[in-house]
């Protein structure tokens, strides 16, 4: 066998594997429940699952997003649409691509973005391996299979989610932790490559005429005056406007209204929360009324079976 023949034959061998892996990407079809999904994963199908072009704001970032902000208190009270695209610990790059995708279907007028992933590190290989999978989907979605074998079987808890993205949770731990925001002048500067991809973030809501507001929910775990300072130091040089809800009277009660010893609120905790956004949304008055319009009969159908959840809730812990 000459040089030349095994060469051909490797090249050849490549080009049928890059095929495959090229023609079973395109044919998975996961959805929200599939088993080997990631959790990243599942929560981005949901978002992408609503309506084309029906979603006015979005709030974006880690677990404090879908811990402490209620698109349905935001509904009821106003009748904004709105979503919580978050996944906990989400990484820079993995925000910057859900954004990217939330953007190809929907044209909101605003997006919040929680701070909070901007302080969280990660592994370039993990980066790399994220960027592969976004094009080649069989690396990320290699084990559905296993939702084709058992469809009726479902994978994770759709409360984690059913609500617009967000995580509806009663449950009450004490924060121990007494200091809280003291403040100083030091600075916890973003590292570079969480700030490159918060600079693509911010263009491409500019391209397409969307504001943007830095907020940052409360966290007594989370949160302290050196990344308050570094954030403010960056909405500064973007000319954004910040919302520390952690230096914002809301009124929580760190003894009640976390789920997790100051991690991240609980229910309580999240209607101060929504509540305060929705206060600011309203003074700005950019945002539509779709409570009478009745392409949005679904939303008025999920509110009753969210509050049908909380009174369930609510029960369960007496």
């Amino acid at each position: 066998m000459t040089e030349k023949f095994k060469y051909a034959k490797i090249v050849s061998f490549t080009a049928v594997v890059m095929a495959l892996i090229i023609l079973l990407s395109a044919v998975i079809t996961p959805n929200g429940t599939s088993a080997g999904v990631s959790k990243y994963e599942k929560s981005k199908l949901w978002a992408m699952d609503e309506r084309e072009n029906s979603i006015d704001a979005f709030f974006l970032g880690d677990s404090e997003v879908y811990s402490s902000v209620s698109p349905m208190e935001l509904w009821d009270k106003y009748g904004y649409a709105t979503y919580s695209c978050s996944h906990g610990a989400i990484k820079s790059y993995e925000c910057y691509d859900l954004l990217e995708s939330m953007l190809s279907k929907q044209n909101p007028k605003i997006v919040f973005i929680e701070v909070n992933f901007l302080y969280r590190n990660y592994d370039n290989a993990d980066m790399i391996y994220h960027k592969i999978s976004e094009k080649l989907p069989l690396f990320k979605y290699h084990d559905v299979w296993k939702s084709y074998i058992n469809p009726n079987q479902e994978y994770e808890n759709l409360d984690n989610y059913s609500y617009k993205g967000y995580l509806l949770n009663k449950k009450t731990q004490a924060a121990k932790k007494k200091t809280y925001m003291v403040e100083t002048d030091s600075v916890q500067d973003i590292k570079k490559n969480n700030l490159d991809y918060f600079d693509k973030m911010y263009n491409l809501c500019k391209e397409k005429n969307i504001e943007v507001v830095l907020f940052s929910a409360p966290s007594k775990k989370n949160w302290n005056y050196k990344k308050h300072n570094g954030i403010v130091k960056l909405a500064d040089k973007y000319k954004l406007e910040y919302l520390d809800l952690n230096l914002v009277e809301l009124d929580i009660n760190w003894s009640k209204d976390t789920r997790d010893k100051g991690d991240h609120v609980n229910h309580k905790g999240a209607i101060k929360v929504t509540e305060y956004l929705g206060s600011y949304l309203s003074e700005k008055g950019i945002l539509e009324d779709h409570r009478g319009d009745v392409s949005y009969d679904d939303w008025n159908e999920l509110l009753t079976k969210y509050r049908e959840k909380e009174k369930e809730k609510s029960k369960s812990k007496k």
